[in-house]
């Protein structure tokens, strides 16, 4: 006997083969659009992914920031180099390059010159200790001897508004006489913020202590007077000159004997020159720790910031 299909019955299977195949080819094309949409949100996706993409590349990132941070900083008139930003944030707390420690200091402790409060009156400064110590008296003159820091009076004038030259960038200064020199007061710029004003140390955007040499072989000095009985040390260490003329300054530290315990040739490139870290001793209370600025011949275009950290172990 002979069996005959159906025609309408090899049509519904047709049909029926064909829908089914329609079927996986739109599931197909359906995981196919999911891909798209999840390689096409990648960058999206990666910021909260579980596996830690997002994290790794920002990490990356810093790691490759870090690695600058071998470069060569300026240090005691050196070249600069690429990596000497990275280089000198990294010593900004009292560590050495590649966080080996320069001091015992904590970080976020001493007296700061970026903390330094010019006023009228006497004191003539403050400064006070970051984590909540005494705070510290300056004393700001001219010396009487070339290249030392004998003091006879102290700056007789104080100017609570900016310098008449507006090329000083200071305010706030102590001086023989309005929009006299030398003087000492505060900058007007913000750390970092000047073109040119490379390998500055943080934090950037402080307004740092700012000194102006006199034209003959005296410093103008600012000396920190301790507070308290201790052993101290200098960290953050460094110079800049605000105007890209002139010969340079230098930037000369004196403990409580007056001898020199380091010197600092500061380029007048605007470039912040560091200097390593400074163990001063054991000082009594009253003793001081001086600061002086050289004009290193001429003192045209000399306005000079300086930076330091003064540590005091009991």
């Amino acid at each position: 006997m002979r069996r005959v299909l159906c025609p309408a019955l090899v049509l519904l299977c047709l049909n029926a083969c064909g829908s089914s195949g329609g079927s996986s080819s739109t599931d197909g094309a359906s995981s196919t659009t999911d891909g798209a949409t999840a390689s096409d949100g990648g960058s999206g996706d990666r910021a909260p992914s579980s596996d830690g993409a997002g994290t790794d590349t920002a990490v990356g990132d810093a790691a490759a920031d870090r690695a600058t941070s071998d470069g060569g900083a300026i240090t005691d008139g050196a070249a600069l180099t690429d990596g000497a930003q990275a280089d000198a944030v990294a010593t900004s707390d009292g560590s050495a390059p590649d966080g080996a420690p320069a001091t015992d200091a904590a970080p976020g402790t001493g007296w700061s010159s970026w903390l330094v409060v010019t006023q009228a009156g006497t004191p003539q400064a403050t400064v006070a200790e970051a984590s909540g110590g005494p705070t510290a008296s300056l004393e700001l003159y001219e010396s009487t001897n070339d290249f030392g820091v004998d003091k006879n009076t102290l700056l007789p004038l104080y100017t609570a508004g900016a310098h008449s030259d507006p090329t000083n960038a200071v305010e706030k200064y102590w001086a023989p006489s309005v929009g006299g020199y030398p003087y000492v007061g505060k900058s007007t710029l913000g750390r970092g913020s000047e073109a040119g004003e490379t390998n500055a140390q943080a934090p950037l955007g402080v307004r740092d202590l700012q000194l102006h040499p006199t034209f003959n072989n005296h410093l103008i000095v600012v000396a920190f007077i301790a507070p308290a009985a201790g052993t101290y040390d200098i960290t953050d260490l460094a110079a800049r000159e605000v105007q890209n003329c002139g010969t340079g300054a230098k930037l000369m530290v004196f403990g409580p004997a007056k001898t020199v315990l380091r010197e600092i040739m500061v380029t007048n490139n605007r470039a912040w020159v560091t200097g390593a870290p400074v163990s001063v001793g054991t000082l009594a209370m009253g003793d001081r720790i001086y600061f002086g600025v050289d004009p290193r011949g001429s003192y045209a275009c000399d306005p000079t910031e300086i930076s330091w950290t003064i540590h005091r172990a009991p």
